[in-house]
């Protein structure tokens, strides 16, 4: 039982260490490898922690990308906003 929280635990860090920069997982797992010997353990832990980032990066990227409103903008809106060129100046002149 106390292993699986400990794999638990390092899964939530490296979720959290996804989304804020300076916590390190990688500190975690050496202190957890020298204090725990087994290597079923370790390799539990390193994939929770790989795991653990995967899901908190795409979380922040998804995040990021819909926040900016990019992943809904088609090609007119686009072409709508950029700057008049000199055959558009003289049509809306006319």
């Amino acid at each position: 039982m106390a292993q699986l929280a400990l794999v638990g635990g390092i899964f939530l860090l490296a979720l959290l260490a996804g989304f804020v920069p300076f916590i390190s997982i990688e500190v975690a797992l050496l202190v957890t490898a020298g204090t725990h010997g087994s290597t079923r353990l370790l390799l539990a832990l390193a994939i929770a922690a790989a795991l653990g980032m995967m899901v908190g990066k795409t979380c922040f990227f998804v995040g990021g990308r819909s926040a900016s409103g990019s992943s809904r903008r088609s090609a007119a809106s686009i072409a709508m906003k950029r700057p008049f060129s000199a055959s558009t100046s003289r049509e809306c002149r006319a």
